[in-house]
């Protein structure tokens, strides 16, 4: 099989080789990278091969630079056995094919995948570049492109790597910003009446609204026209129009300084489109519009503003939001679906009310005692919604009116027959309670309970909220409210309920006394006793709460647990051999292991001995991921090298496996570095595969591994196992300079990095003196270096001055 065979059939699912032909491709990309991406190269040039194939392996190329995103934010970027040459090689490859796409469908399918591909791969090789210094921002090298001497196709593809490119990686000047817009404008302006482009050109005009500010702060007329522009295109898509609009506020109020200086015939394109009384409005025009005065109502609460937006329109802004609930037909079920009209007029009248509560609340109270009583679902909904944000932002030195209307309107929302209505009301309820607005009795508790009983799934989960902000606010209520839900667990099926229910009770936990917890803990454990034998689906949640609850007592009342552990630690035995769901029950066993094993050596046997039959078994994942991680937990009572020795070599057979979870691997290297805090002999024996099981993670799992530092710390920690071992401590090198790149990828990398990042440094500092002085070149040391200088450490700040000094 050759990689033009395998490409195309990797487009066909339902090919008998296509198994053979992952594995192929794969194969070569980890085993020869750099001749993988060469082939892919051959490929992508060759104008006999069919435009699908050459798509397919455009797209394909992007695996061997890898670049994780986090947040719209790259996280890290790293291209293994790869020179810059080829890199550069490929990218030229991809330049030459611009121009050559034509507008059919095909052809524009083709071209935008080759034009996000460059963009990648120009990310790519900014990032690795050894200082930046003197490079210029990615998107800047396809400006050339946008002039009238390339085609309309050529264009389209540069302005999607630039719209690419400026998604994850920020624009790092206002100069730079300035020079694409107006690059862009100037085009657009010569060439008018191309949807298409402008799309594009808003769309990156958007996402360049912060450092655009500064440049149009410096050049006003480059401002008045960029933003000109954008209000006064006739034809522009309405959609991207508002998107634009709700952009100036959320990342940049001044802005709006500019529209206030354009003529008025800027604003024409707004006035004409809503003066069509028979235009249908996008919903999603009006979510844009909603998400606009949103963010003006947040920046003019946080930032001294000139114009008073929001409180010269209070009126018409809570009016709009009303609109939308009160005419839009889903309004009775907000809390389903996607992102909605609805739900953008209520989260920006929450902020609006909130921000300027004692200028708009008569009217609110106005407009809920006008609609408390309609027929109209809709109004009556609107009404409780108000409802629930005035009590939520009532003093409790309340207006007696505003309690005089909550006294009123409450029972007729309670007694509703809309479920929607129902929950706002619960939710107002829950709000008039934990604020103090009102002593909750009996009665309304048992109301509560009774809405939990609903067939609603939307009003049990918000009667469930209620019950656990009542126990939360007022904790005399606490025993009547535990002794429901445990009657409430036993009367439903939903598996979602319990869960919930269960949960309450832990939330509930820090308000009881010691006391309570412990009769909690004794009535939840005699009624795990009766489930045990029935294959409950609830079992391991109750043993999840057990947990919980055996943690706080043994804090405060050792003498209760003392008496009760070896009772907790057979239900928990018995759970585990009857097959059922144990992930509760292995992790009760280690830490029970944990907290008795010195003075009960059976019991700390058996736990290693239960950890070591579900670390590896892969049939049961979550099961085998507890065990790892309360065999870290049991490592640290264990003194005798047989035992470090055997888990050493089952952490060895796990990071080998390429089956298993990414958050295995985490655990498990955090395993090994435990291990090797106590002694380096065990892990020795196993050294070489758990060195090449980590260099195999570093070139095909990393990307996928959320928790990233204990895989880190592995590598320092085989640092010293491998000391007097050359080829393995050369990889284990080469993946901490890896590391370093991915952790210094940009200057505000996590906190919780900055230790393991001058770990790594000094690692190889330490080993290799001379791979350290090319290494400590890396703009990724640089910022490694900031983040290190801000940790309050003697010990680190040692390593500092070694290094840096």
């Amino acid at each position: 099989m050759d990689f033009v065979q395998a490409i195309s059939i990797l487009g066909d699912q339902s090919n008998p080789n296509l198994p053979e032909a992952d594995r192929f491709l794969t194969e070569a990309k980890t085993q020869q990278p750099e001749l993988f991406l060469n082939k892919l190269c051959e490929i992508i040039l060759n104008p006999d091969l069919p435009i699908r194939i050459r798509k397919n392996t455009i797209k394909m190329s992007t695996s061997v630079a890898r670049i994780k995103i986090e947040d719209g934010k790259i996280e890290s970027v790293s291209i293994s056995g790869i020179s810059p040459e080829s890199i550069q090689n490929f990218i030229s490859a991809l330049e030459s094919q611009f121009s050559s796409t034509d507008d059919s469908n095909e052809g524009i399918e083709y071209g935008s995948s080759l034009a996000v591909t460059l963009a990648h791969f120009r990310i790519a090789q900014y990032y690795l570049s050894p200082s930046r210094t003197g490079i210029q921002y990615p998107a800047l090298d396809f400006l050339p492109l946008i002039s009238t001497d390339s085609t309309i196709m050529a264009v389209q593809n540069a302005l999607i790597s630039i719209d690419s490119i400026i998604d994850c990686l920020p624009v790092n000047s206002p100069s730079a910003a300035e020079l694409i817009v107006s690059t862009i404008l100037l085009y657009i302006n010569q060439n008018q009446n191309n949807l298409t482009l402008e799309h594009l050109f808003i769309n990156i005009a958007g996402k360049l609204i912060k450092p655009l500010w500064s440049a149009m702060a410096k050049n006003s007329e480059f401002g008045l026209a960029f933003i000109g522009h954008l209000l006064g295109v006739e034809e522009a898509d309405p959609v991207d129009f508002f998107w634009f609009v709700a952009q100036i506020p959320q990342y940049c109020y001044q802005m709006l300084g500019l529209a206030f200086d354009c003529p008025p015939e800027t604003f024409s394109y707004v006035e004409n489109y809503f003066s069509n009384q028979e235009r249908q409005i996008d919903p999603k025009i009006l979510i844009f519009i909603m998400q606009f005065w949103l963010y003006v109502c947040e920046d003019e609460t946080r930032i001294e503003t000139p114009f008073k937006l929001v409180e010269n329109n209070l009126q018409k802004i809570i009016d709009l939001g009303l609109f939308i609930i009160q005419n839009d037909p889903t309004t009775t079920s907000y809390t389903q679906g996607d992102y909605s009209p609805v739900i953008a007029a209520m989260d920006t009248l929450i902020s609006v009310i909130e921000c300027y509560f004692n200028l708009c609340v008569s009217y609110l109270v106005e407009i809920i005692s006008e609609n408390a009583n309609s027929e109209n679902k809709s109004s009556k909904f609107t009404a409780a919604f108000l409802l629930h944000e005035v009590i939520k932002n009532s003093k409790k030195e309340v207006d007696p009116a505003i309690v005089e209307l909550y006294s009123e309107t409450i029972s007729t929302f309670l007694e509703d027959d809309s479920i929607r209505i129902k929950c706002m009301a619960v939710k107002a309820f829950s709000q008039a309670v934990s604020s103090g607005f009102v002593e909750i009795d009996s009665d309304q508790l048992s109301g509560i309970f009774e809405f939990c009983t609903s067939t609603d799934s939307v009003m049990v989960h918000s009667a469930l909220h209620c019950v656990s902000v009542i126990g939360t606010s007022v904790p005399q209520v606490i025993g009547p409210i535990l002794e429901f839900l445990l009657q409430f667990i036993q009367n439903t099926e939903n598996q979602a309920y319990q869960n919930k229910a269960f949960d309450i009770m832990i939330d509930l936990k820090s308000k009881m006394d010691i006391q309570t917890v412990c009769e909690l803990f004794n009535l939840l454990f005699d009624f795990a006793n009766q489930l045990k034998d029935n294959q409950s689906t609830m079992i391991d949640k109750i043993m999840s709460v057990l947990n919980s609850l055996f943690a706080t007592i043994i804090t405060t009342e050792k003498q209760f647990t003392d008496e009760i552990y070896d009772k907790l630690y057979n239900l928990a035995n018995e759970i585990i051999e009857s097959q059922q769901e144990s992930k509760s029950s292995i992790e009760i066993i280690g830490n029970l292991g944990y907290y008795y094993g010195n003075q009960n050596s059976e019991l700390l046997v058996h736990a290693l001995n239960v950890c070591a039959t579900f670390m590896l078994n892969k049939e049961f994942p979550t099961e085998m991921e507890t065990a790892i991680k309360s065999a870290c937990v049991l490592m640290t009572k264990v003194d005798s090298l047989d035992v470090l020795a055997q888990f050493s070599n089952f952490g060895a057979q796990i990071l080998s496996d390429n089956e298993v979870s990414p958050d295995c691997y985490s655990f498990t290297a955090s395993l090994i570095s435990i291990i090797g805090g106590i002694s380096i002999e065990p892990l020795s024996i196993v050294a070489e595969s758990i060195v090449l099981s980590l260099q195999r993670i570093f070139d095909i799992h990393i990307k996928y591994i959320d928790s990233i530092k204990p895989i880190y710390e592995a590598v320092i920690t085989m640092s010293y196992v491998c000391k007097d071992m050359p080829e393995l401590l050369q990889i284990i090198l080469d993946l901490g300079k890896v590391s370093i790149q991915l952790i210094g990828a940009e200057i505000n990398f996590p906190k919780r990095l900055r230790e393991v990042g001058v770990g790594l440094c000094h690692m190889i500092y330490r080993n290799a003196p001379e791979m350290w002085n090319e290494v400590r070149q890396l703009q990724c040391c640089d910022f490694i270096r900031v983040g290190g200088s801000k940790i309050k450490d003697d010990f680190v700040q040692k390593r500092m001055e070694e290094l840096f000094s």
